[in-house]
Parts: C-alpha cells; structure tokens; sequence
C-alpha cells in the first residue's frame, strides 16, 4: 500500500524510520517482501494500537530516545469492521469512527482532516439531504456537517466542518473536467479490483493509465523563484515564505 512504498522511499533516501505495526503477521510479511524495512539501525519497529493514548507515547518516547527527535509524521494505518452494511452494530461502527479519529488526535494532538463526500447516508440508512431555500426541492447537502457532529459525539473532540466549494472558488467544471474525472475514478476502482496497489492514475498522451507511486515522489518539479509568476505573485503582495 501507500504507507509501505512511501517507507521505502524514505529510507533510500537515507532517512531513519519509526514503522508502527498491530500484528505481528503483517510485519513479517512486510519485512519478506520489502526486506530493506528490517534494518535496525535506519528503521525502529514497535508493536502499537494507536487508539491507546498510553501506547502512542510510549511509541514516540522510544523513538526519540532511538533517533532523538521526529520531524516528520505520516498517519495510514486503518481498521476494519468486515460485515455487510445491514449486519454493522452500532458498537462496530462507533469503534471505527472512533478508533480513524483518536489515532490521528493522539499522533498529530492538533488536528484531522476528515473528506466526505456527497450523497452519504446516515447509520440508519437514510440520505443527508436539505430542502433549497428557493424553491424547496431536496438536494444533496449537509453531509460536512452531519458527519462533524457525528464525530464530535462519538469522540468528544471539537469538529467544525468545511465546504471545498465554499473555500475554493475554481469555477464551475467544464466538460472534459467531468470527464477526465469519471475516467479516472473508474479507472481506480479496476486498479483496486486487481489488487494493483501503490500506484497513481494519470493521464499521459491523452490516455488513463498509471504508473508507480515512487516514480512520482523520486521527481522533483522545482518553481523558478525568479520567473515572472513569482514576481507577479510578490507584485500582489503574496508571501511565498523565502522572505
């Protein structure tokens, strides 16, 4: 996945590396296919549930006293209730909720980002929807907010939603917007399908396809400091953060 493609780049890089793992199986199969990971003195594996306040600590605690301190921090682990959606308890589905959440709060302690999409349906089955304020027809919408409160029940953690439409105005998308789109979120889909993980989707000559994860991360696209959008962006009195 994401998480292990992402660790091996990093220590081929040269960076030092703290793996988080729940069960022992799954490092061991990390370990037999990417045996790189097994090096002790670049990378510091230590058995975690992330759920557990106690446990993070003790997992930062050691890693700073095996490397001296953490300057960056990634968060990919996920559980899973395996049941059809009929069958979830409302026990299995708060212990997901809470267990995605509070991992990333005891991790990062200042904040998650949490993307919902449109149409959802509550843990009842019913869809989020408001009536519009013109002419009273239902839409889709109130998803955000529904799911913040949600999260902040289950949690006790302060939540406050965010609209993307609301905080960027790109303008409406076009046709070949919405069809680039649909493409290519299909195409994830039958990547998924067959198990073909650790890859991006991308369009190249005018054809979906994919390539690599780590052929994307090993390319740097570095901004020309002096070229004329700079100078515009600093005529408008943008700050880029090098002054």
């Amino acid at each position: 996945g994401l998480g292990s493609e992402l660790a091996k780049h990093f220590v081929s890089k040269g960076f030092r590396l703290v793996l988080n793992y729940f069960f022992d199986k799954d490092l061991e199969q990390l370990y037999k296919k990417s045996p790189e990971l097994a090096n002790v003195d670049k990378v510091f594996s230590v058995q975690t549930d992330v759920s557990k306040r106690e446990q993070v600590k003790g997992m930062f605690d050691g890693a700073i006293d095996k490397f001296g301190r953490v300057d960056i921090l990634m968060n990919f682990a996920g559980i899973n209730r395996d049941a059809p959606f009929s069958e979830i308890t409302d026990e299995m589905w708060d212990s997901v909720i809470a267990a995605h959440l509070k991992k990333v709060f005891r991790s990062q302690k200042k904040f998650a980002v949490v993307v919902v999409s449109e149409a959802i349906k509550t843990v009842e089955g019913a869809s989020v929807m408001v009536a519009d304020e013109v002419n009273h027809r239902l839409r889709y919408d109130g998803s955000a907010a529904y799911i913040s409160n949600l999260i902040e029940k289950n949690t006790g953690l302060e939540t406050r939603p965010v609209v993307l439409g609301h905080l960027q105005r790109g303008g409406s998308p076009n046709s070949f917007d919405r069809l680039l789109a649909s493409q290519m979120g299909v195409y994830s889909v039958d990547l998924a399908v067959q198990k073909k993980f650790g890859q991006v989707v991308v369009c190249q000559n005018n054809t979906i396809t994919h390539v690599p994860i780590e052929q994307t991360i090993n390319t740097y696209n570095h901004v020309n400091v002096q070229g004329s959008l700079m100078h515009t962006a600093r005529g408008l009195g943008i700050c880029l953060g090098d002054e």
